[in-house]
């Protein structure tokens, strides 16, 4: 037994996760703990050719198979430009664009959430958990010494059960063990000595730290700290299938079609000379030997090396061979595929790259916006559910929040969805009218009601309302006490007119382009 395998086997019974006593904890606002997060060294690639590749039989048993899935989904996210632009165009970006508020409790409350959310670097973390999630479909985040961290998603499993709706989860251990068996290299000056394995292993949960000095394959996570967020599926299955698997059959297609073009290339790079020698018809005379073809081969290959001239009697011919390549791009062989790829990833192709080639129109674009619009929301929503479990958790770590009754709910503010804009306004009309309160107005506009209030008193004791009230808007001069019959050009009596008071009647009298009249105007002003 090695002196790794020692280390490893050290401490070999099981630790429970300790009791958090309240009055010792020290993490949060001006808090000196240390955060401790490990990265992963393995590779999430599959071998081979996806031509090749027996997507059929993953298709058919998918829930087996979710490893290949991750793989795939790894490998096509930067090998086709489509998938890549579908999540990191599309959704990662609008899934974080806008901010987040929290609701329910006191600002003195917010802000110790907000400044832990500074510490745990949540806007950072929120930008790779909803890459993992639209990417994979599935994520496993764990609250570890109040910080938020994500596991690999190809070194973790969904176990057999849930636990209070949340999926007991596995960790592979033996790859940490098989990595710090492997590890060789040495570094000047460890200001962090993470080639020690005690230091190392403080990036992983406790969990994991104690089945890692054990021996053990597995590590089964605790419940109450491990979060999984996942996109739809049915409620019996454990894994949510990225989108990768509808493109599957297409992606196949695209690699057989470059496949295709790579060996018409290759061969059209490999052009040559062809020298034939002698006539031609059945009657020849003259039958060249070995030795005058040779003389022939060496003629043409000095021109072709040397200086470029070949002289030879009339029997000698010479042409350029090389593959027709007319028809490689006569059309475009990947729009079919491409459309099967961006239907699979549920968007327009203007939105993915800009460009309407595919046929892509503006009003096609809108609809395909509304529709990701509606899936991203879904997806931002479940990610605040799992917010607002990790806030429950966040208060065993931030100073005096351990007996907090109401917790802060996480919430995004909505993107712009043209499918509630007449929601909104008749909402805003019925407010106007004094039908709906001021709070049911502010949460369908998507803003913290209680945040909002505290501002807008602020302003208004300040003086802020004074500098930023509306501006005069010109009028014209008029007096509203007046008679109606006094506003705009003054109506002539007939002796004053120098006119024919005929016309003038005539002028008051009906017409297509004024139906009423100009009595009609006169009485009404």
């Amino acid at each position: 037994m090695g002196l790794l395998d020692r280390l490893f086997r050290r401490n070999a019974q099981q630790a429970s996760r300790p009791v958090v006593d309240p009055s010792k904890i020290v993490v949060g606002a001006g808090a000196e703990a240390e955060m401790y997060a490990a990265f992963d060294n393995s590779n999430i690639t599959y071998s081979g050719e996806l031509a090749g590749y027996d997507y059929t039989t993953i298709l058919k048993n998918k829930q087996d198979n979710i490893t290949s899935f991750y793989q795939l989904a790894d490998y096509y996210a930067d090998a086709d430009p489509i998938v890549r632009g579908i999540i990191e165009h599309v959704y990662v970006p609008y899934s974080t664009c806008s901010p987040w508020y929290l609701t329910g409790s006191k600002e003195k409350t917010y802000a110790l959430f907000e400044e832990q959310y500074k510490r745990m670097r949540l806007r950072e973390k929120m930008t790779g958990i909803m890459k993992e999630a639209w990417k994979y479909n599935n994520v496993c985040c764990y609250l570890k010494d109040g910080d938020l961290i994500t596991l690999p998603v190809h070194k973790w499993k969904i176990g057999n059960v849930t636990f209070n709706g949340t999926p007991i989860v596995e960790y592979d251990c033996q790859s940490i063990i098989n990595e710090f068996k492997t590890k060789g290299y040495s570094v000047k000056e460890d200001f962090v000595k993470d080639s020690v394995v005690e230091t190392a292993l403080q990036g992983y949960p406790e969990e994991i730290q104690q089945a890692v000095k054990s021996g053990e394959q597995y590590a089964q996570l605790n419940p109450e700290y491990t979060f999984v967020l996942q996109g739809p599926k049915e409620g019996w299955m454990r894994y949510a299938i990225p989108f990768i698997a509808a493109a599957l059959p297409a992606l196949a297609k695209k690699e057989l079609i470059s496949a295709y073009e790579n060996a018409l290339l290759n061969i059209g790079k490999r052009s040559f000379v062809h020298v034939t020698y002698g006539e031609s018809s059945k009657s020849q005379d003259i039958l060249p030997d070995e030795k005058q073809l040779k003389q022939v081969y060496n003629i043409f290959k000095k021109a072709m090396n040397d200086f470029p001239l070949a002289v030879t009697n009339h029997l000698a011919e010479a042409k350029v061979i090389q593959a027709d390549l007319d028809d490689l791009f006569q059309w475009n062989k990947y729009k079919d595929v491409n459309n099967d790829i961006l239907s699979a990833g549920g968007v327009s192709g203007i939105i993915v790259s800009g460009l309407s080639e595919d046929g892509s129109t503006f009003a096609s674009a809108q609809i395909s916006m509304q529709t990701a619009e509606t899936r991203i929301n879904a997806m931002r929503d479940e990610f605040c559910e799992m917010m607002n479990k990790i806030n429950e958790k966040l208060t065993e770590f931030i100073p005096n929040t351990y007996n907090l009754k109401e917790i802060p709910e996480f919430h995004f503010q909505p993107l712009s969805m043209e499918g509630k804009k007449a929601l909104r306004e008749k909402c805003n009309e019925l407010w106007t009218q004094g039908v709906i309160s001021t709070r049911t107005m502010m949460t369908v506009e998507g803003y913290s009601f209680e945040a909002e209030r505290k501002q807008r008193e602020q302003e208004a004791g300040d003086g802020t309302d004074e500098v930023f009230a509306p501006r005069n808007s010109k009028q014209a001069v008029s007096d509203d006490t007046s008679d109606s019959s006094q506003k705009g050009r003054p109506t002539k009596d007939d002796s004053e007119r120098q006119s024919d008071p005929s016309k003038s009647e005539t002028g008051r009298q009906p017409k297509p382009s004024n139906p009423e009249g100009s009595e009609k105007q006169d009485d009404t002003g």
